[in-house]
């Protein structure tokens, strides 16, 4: 058996469309081939490629409480966010930091929602 995991849509979390959103807008300034998010994955079709069989998938979704706009920024550099970060010039990343920073001051409580598409196949090899 084979499994891995790729984020995914989160359910009711109208508090996360801004950021998806802020992240889209300053898209376009990063240069091909570097930083990109977003990148699409046709799962289904690569393991059935590589031979595999009763390929199944689950969709998953978690609240995770964060203390801080500090804590938050943090951990999104360290979670996917930072290719994207570091390849945008340096005024766009100024500006992208302070308005996410921004939007979530203005969150009582920090609940970030975080989902994932989790995949499986079987191999008889």
């Amino acid at each position: 058996m084979f499994s891995f995991s790729v984020p995914g849509d989160v359910e009711d979390a109208p508090e996360w469309e801004l950021y998806g959103a802020l992240f889209r807008e300053f898209q376009p300034l990063i240069p091909d081939g570097r930083g990109r998010l977003s990148r699409p994955l046709d799962a289904e079709r690569q393991l059935s490629a590589a031979g595999f069989t009763g390929i199944g998938e689950t969709a998953t979704d978690q609240r995770l409480p964060v203390p801080d706009a500090d804590t938050f920024w943090d951990w999104g550099l360290s979670h996917g966010s930072r290719a994207c970060f570091d390849a945008l010039p340096a005024h766009a990343r100024t500006e992208l930091e302070a308005r996410v920073r921004a939007e979530l001051s203005a969150m009582d409580p920090i609940v970030f929602a975080a989902g994932a598409r989790l995949w499986r196949g079987t191999s008889a090899t």
